[in-house]
């Protein structure tokens, strides 16, 4: 049975085309790998790993606004702004975001709050799972969710 989560890898490589938001779908096709030389893309490693998850309209309408946002600063940057494909999570100047930001970013709300790193991500798998209570997404596999998911990641 394939993943119904993400791996920061796949989300980092998450971008416009892979999202189909009228039926909140979100095909997995990419993956981001970090190396030495910086990230870069390839497709996921298995047949099981290209997949399409269904998402409640909730975590849509957050992607949404995450694509605005993205625009935003596209349209402040200029023409040397990356949009094909436009990245959900870019880094510098449209590119791609190195996987392991994904984890740093999730980390940082509780950062000066004494709570350790463990306990600030289950607090996001937490709320992540309250968020989908009454939706059609099954909260049983919500509640496997780990460090690196979509939700997680959506937090800024």
């Amino acid at each position: 049975m394939p993943s119904q989560s993400l791996i920061r890898g796949e989300l980092a490589g998450l971008a416009d085309d892979a999202i189909d938001w009228e039926h909140g779908a979100i095909r997995i096709f990419r993956n981001v790998v970090d190396v030495d030389s910086g990230p870069f893309v390839k497709e996921t490693k298995t047949e099981a790993g290209t997949r399409t998850l269904r998402i409640p309209a909730e975590l849509v309408a957050l992607l949404r606004e995450q694509r605005t946002r993205v625009l935003e600063t596209a349209l402040a940057w200029g023409n040397d702004f990356q949009r094909k494909p436009l990245y959900l999570f870019p880094g510098v100047g449209g590119g791609l975001m190195h996987s392991n930001l994904i984890t740093h970013r999730m980390m940082r709300p509780g950062e000066g709050k004494k709570i350790s790193p463990v306990h600030r991500a289950a607090h996001h798998r937490h709320h992540a799972v309250a968020g989908l209570q009454g939706s059609e997404t099954d909260t049983g596999t919500a509640r496997t969710l780990d460090a690196s998911d979509l939700d997680a990641a959506l937090y800024r």
